[in-house]
């Protein structure tokens, strides 16, 4: 399923965290060419500890009711703001000490039974909850609970937001899940109560109480009822369907899709992607946003882009490849949008859409695109790769032409922690883009062979193979024990951007490697024995292709196939 946080929201003088983006894992199937290449469709889940990244949108503050001239007040604003950009730049120490400021003073200025501590108690709850200290956020949100109740009663939709804060806090401690779902039940009932059940802030409620209905086995049809009737409140507003409902759209996508029902995903996803690619295509103008609109977060966007992903694939491999090859193109555009020009992740998108085109082969328009596909993969983890080499040339005092990244564009210098720091991780990631490359030649000559362009085709293969047993890739090929999970490139950048690899880890990416190199190896001998057939030099050319396949057999630890 898809993985999120239940939404937080703001009280007066809160700063509430957005969703994270979801955890993932992997599947894949094989493509049959001149070579075998590895397509990977990636899955959603529910996870059950939440990511440690958190992004705190703008504060909002109830001001009507401030004491004017009051410095306690003043001074409350002030170390509330302090703290919220503190958390931004993700300095918690300083974040808590202002947090506490800010408490100290309301309860000064408004008096320790005012609601505006309530929003003090949450605003401290929400930064022990960021930062893993548990057993101080629940008091917090206890008595931010109490304290809104004591001041707007229990049928107030602040109270219902202050419900919806401790559900979420639940829903992320172990056997709390229960209680989560108990306070989240509240939270829906009083703002149906207090706001109407045609309401946005209504229809949000059903959201969260939806996902996590989500996260047990047994409640998935309760939950998809409730996505139902939140997009459907979402439908009836006013002035078209509003960009805060995106998350509701791909929630219940997800939802059919999990149950079976890809043809039913397949039209609430684009919806939404057709409202966050017209966001993006907004904000990337210049254009203002209506007021009334609420943005559409990163973790929004990449979700959509990942479900789309997930979808597309299991749609292509049925009966309605043109719907999923759409979804597929629309999953790559937006996360073109959001990660820029040269990126692994944009890479290793290409080179999976081109494998998904060759799964309409021979159609020559399928073929014709899977090949720019592959060559834009190609140039680009190229690009990444010379970005290594320039970073290994500065750390050996030597130079390089222009790089790819701006920050490899000059030598840096000594005293930049983080030019080093991006030269360090760019080192660390040199396995992963040297594998990703010749994955990328190798779809490409799988499309050329396509084509008939045989020559092409082995030229491809050669690069692949050249970059497979290339220093970058030696480190890998070196590495014995289990096989592991083929293909999981994401998973292993990931990794390699943390100080230390560990050995499965290395392990996963080395059997890829591999299976790959091998691949290469028996897809070029294929070549040679074709050309065999009509030339002069047969004999040589049937040692060539021997060999290949013996060293591929080596690489796999069988016997080499006779021809």
């Amino acid at each position: 399923m898809l993985s999120t946080e239940v939404q937080r929201v703001q009280i007066p003088g809160s700063t509430p965290l957005v969703p994270v983006p979801a955890s993932t894992s992997y599947q894949h199937f094989w493509v049959v060419g001149a070579t075998a290449a590895l397509l990977t469709a990636q899955n959603f889940s529910i996870s059950e500890a939440h990511a440690e990244k958190a992004e705190t949108p703008e504060q909002q503050t109830d001001t009507a009711a401030h004491p004017s001239g009051n410095e306690a007040t003043a001074k409350w604003r002030v170390y509330t703001n302090l703290a919220r950009d503190m958390t931004r730049e993700k300095k918690h120490d300083d974040a808590e000490r202002y947090y506490k400021q800010a408490l100290a003073e309301a309860k000064k200025g408004f008096g320790e039974e005012d609601p505006h501590v309530g929003a003090a108690c949450n605003n401290m709850a929400e930064h022990y909850r960021l930062t893993k200290q548990w057993q101080l956020a629940r008091p917090m949100y206890d008595e931010a609970l109490r304290l809104l109740e004591q001041a707007y009663g229990r049928s107030d939709p602040r109270f219902a937001q202050a419900l919806r804060n401790m559900a979420s806090f639940c829903g992320q401690q172990e056997g709390q899940r229960d209680a989560a779902i108990t306070y989240m039940t509240q939270a829906v009932q009083v703002m149906g109560s207090a706001m109407g059940k045609e309401h946005t802030e209504y229809a949000a409620m059903l959201l969260n109480l939806a996902v996590l209905l989500r996260r047990q086995p047994d409640r998935s049809l309760d939950a998809t009822a409730l996505l139902q009737e939140s997009v459907q409140i979402y439908e009836a507003q006013p002035g078209g369907f509003p960009s805060e409902g995106v998350h509701a759209l791909l929630q219940l996508a997800v939802a059919h899709w999990e149950a079976g029902k890809a043809a039913d995903a397949a039209p609430l996803l684009m919806r939404g992607l057709s409202i966050i690619q017209d966001h993006q295509r907004r904000t990337r103008g210049g254009h203002a946003v209506e007021a009334s609109s609420k943005p559409i977060t990163r973790s929004h966007e990449m979700m959509a882009a990942r479900a789309a992903w997930d979808i597309g694939v299991d749609l292509c491999q049925g009966s309605r490849w043109d719907t999923g090859r759409e979804l597929l193109q629309q999953s790559l555009s937006i996360q073109s949008e959001r990660l820029g020009g040269t990126h692994l992740n944009l890479a290793i998108l290409l080179r999976k859409l081109a494998q998904v085109d060759l799964l309409k082969a021979p159609d020559n328009a399928a073929l014709l695109r899977a090949q720019n596909e592959a060559q834009r993969a190609c140039d680009m983890t190229q690009a990444l790769c010379d970005a290594v080499k320039q970073a290994q040339d500065q750390e050996h005092g030597g130079s390089s032409g222009p790089g790819s990244w701006s920050w490899f564009r000059s030598k840096p210098k000594p005293a930049d922690p983080h030019a080093d720091h991006m030269r360090e991780q760019t080192m660390r990631l040199a396995p992963v883009f040297a594998v990703e490359c010749g994955s990328a030649w190798s779809v490409l000559a799988v499309a050329q062979d396509g084509l008939e362009r045989r020559d092409e085709a082995e030229a491809s293969l050669q690069k692949a193979i050249t970059i497979l047993r290339s220093p970058a890739a030696a480190d890998l090929a070196t590495a014995s024990g289990s096989e592991g999970n083929a293909d999981d490139l994401e998973a292993a950048a990931r990794a390699l951007q943390a100080p230390g690899l560990k050995h499965s880890q290395k392990l996963s990416l080395a059997s890829y490697h591999r299976q790959l190199l091998a691949s290469c190896l028996t897809g070029k001998a294929k070549l040679l024995l074709r050309k065999a057939v009509e030339s002069q030099h047969s004999v040589q050319l049937k040692q060539d292709a021997l060999a290949l396949q013996e060293e591929a057999a080596a690489l796999l630890g069988s016997r080499p196939a006779v021809h």
